[in-house]
């Protein structure tokens, strides 16, 4: 245990906001990841996931290079590259790994400041450090007139103006204009996105805002409006993903693909037109959610 937080203790659940604790901090959040593995069937883990991926990789390996042998290839050729390919895939973490061990030392340098800050009598929370930037931070450290809390008063009071805005445009033009998608043609009962990774599956809905805001059960559909890297863990038990935002190389379109998961992305307003407990049928070939069944009291928004 030791030597996975040594090594791995910088990392978190929504890990790029420098506001989030780490696993160091706060080790429950491993834990329950940890616990959540246990209790899947073997062949569902993240090591029986691996072994049957490695299966699919040989038997394709072999499949290609036998066709290449009967087409005057070169599979000797083809298959050192294949090997070269997987020797060097496994360091492709390497820049998120050294990134977040950045973000963490940041984030500790910035809480040292709010401590003294605290003790100073300028901050009434550790918490509202994350309201200053680090301009901010440089000057308070410079100039101790700087009063602090009108600061962190003024940046909550923003942020309470604009609460109600669910779903901020994603491409502004200088005039002002939003540009949004066009949603592809859905018939009545389904919601269209886009295709993001394979395969058609039936689950029941689970909306997540937040990780670990509840458990996902094994063979639920887990709905969120995007992940990073703290959510994976949730992709083994899912049977498939929604996502509001991203495309074919965001984070859960990859993932999702690398699992065998069905995946729909670019759903707008996801996390509002699904309800927990709707069953559906994610179609991750044609981009499409049929509604199967909805639960009492809901309806779907179009």
């Amino acid at each position: 245990w030791k030597l996975v937080i040594d090594q791995f203790g910088h990392r978190g659940v929504g890990e790029l906001d420098m506001s989030t604790p780490r696993y160091k901090e706060d080790p429950v959040m491993l834990l329950e990841q940890v616990v959540a593995f246990l209790n899947m069937d073997k062949q569902m883990r993240p090591l029986g996931l691996a072994a049957k991926a490695r299966e699919q990789r040989d038997a394709t390996t072999e499949s290609l290079s036998k066709w290449l042998a009967e087409n005057q290839g070169c599979p000797a050729e083809f298959r050192h590259e294949v090997e070269r390919f997987q020797r060097h895939f496994c360091y492709r973490e390497s820049g998120k790994y050294l990134l977040i061990k950045l973000v963490e030392l940041t984030r500790l340098e910035t809480l040292a400041q709010a401590e003294d800050l605290l003790r100073g009598g300028k901050l009434d929370a550790l918490k509202d450090v994350w309201f200053l930037t680090m301009e901010d931070l440089r000057r308070i450290y410079w100039d101790g007139s700087v009063d602090v809390r009108a600061l962190v008063a003024e940046r909550r009071a923003s942020r309470a103006k604009n609460a109600h805005v669910k779903n901020w445009p994603k491409v502004v033009t200088s005039r002002g204009r939003e540009l949004r998608p066009k949603p592809r043609e859905a018939k009545d009962g389904e919601v269209a996105g886009h295709a993001v990774s394979a395969g058609v599956v039936q689950g029941r809905i689970k909306v997540l805002l937040a990780p670990r805001e509840k458990p996902l059960l094994t063979g639920e559909i887990l709905v969120a409006k995007a992940t990073d890297p703290g959510w994976t863990p949730l992709f083994v038990p899912a049977a498939g993903i929604l996502l509001e935002v991203g495309g074919a190389l965001q984070h859960g379109a990859l993932v999702a693909r690398e699992f065998g998961k069905p995946c729909v992305a670019g759903i707008e307003n996801v996390t509002e037109r699904f309800k927990d407990g709707m069953l559906v049928e994610v179609d991750g070939n044609e981009g499409i959610v049929k509604i199967l069944e909805q639960v009492p009291g809901s309806a779907l928004s179009t």
